[in-house]
């Protein structure tokens, strides 16, 4: 090196703002394929798009524990990650993280079921395959008659792709004061949604983890 450049090799390194223990990690692993350190992907390599994926899928197989969604995700060519990075997206997200066994605890009933039309809507977002590509499907359920009162397929299933669909039943049904009922989802916990909320005038009640209602 000294003689190409005339410069000392640490001097140079110096130069290029680099410290001696990366160089010589470079020099150490030289002509060898480049890779992360480990055999699979860390947490905070994920996307957006990718943990909102695990969330998904998660709500769709409630009863599968972290690591046999794990796998059953990658099988499905839905996301490609490591069990503890599902754990604790999982775990971030208030998410049951534990294979649900039969003979297990009972959850209460829930709500008391409404006794007429509009007294209860329910929000969810599924996850589905359209031609080959991947959206949600938001909808807006009536509690006592399980008709659907609003959908739609979005490509994202942010605060605003909620609201969008929720606007659509309560311009539908103006005379209406329904009380909303959704999961946990970070789109309904957001203060976006609350303040959507209080702008039109409804009432907001949030189902425990993996309440079959």
């Amino acid at each position: 090196m000294r003689v190409k450049t005339g410069i000392d090799k640490m001097q140079l390194i110096s130069m290029i703002d680099i410290s001696s223990s990366k160089y010589y990690y470079w020099l150490k692993h030289k002509g060898e394929p480049l890779r992360h350190n480990g055999n699979m992907p860390r947490s905070h390599y994920l996307l957006p798009e990718e943990r909102e994926k695990i969330i998904t899928y998660k709500k769709l197989h409630p009863e599968l524990g972290y690591r046999k969604l794990t796998w059953q995700m990658v099988d499905e060519n839905i996301v490609y990650v490591s069990p503890p990075t599902v754990y604790r997206v999982l775990r971030k997200a208030h998410l049951n993280t534990m294979f649900t066994r039969e003979g297990g605890a009972k959850h209460p009933k829930g709500f008391v079921q409404p006794e007429k039309p509009h007294e209860q809507w329910h929000i969810d977002i599924s996850y589905i395959n359209v031609f080959g590509t991947f959206m949600f499907l938001i909808s807006v359920l009536d509690g006592y008659s399980r008709y659907i009162l609003s959908w739609d397929l979005r490509t994202t299933m942010e605060t605003f792709d909620v609201e969008m669909v929720l606007q659509k039943a309560l311009e539908e049904y103006r005379n209406e004061n329904p009380r909303v009922i959704t999961d946990n989802g970070g789109q309904f916990i957001s203060k976006e949604f609350k303040n959507y909320l209080r702008f039109v005038g409804i009432k907001h009640s949030r189902t425990r983890v993996n309440h079959p209602q």
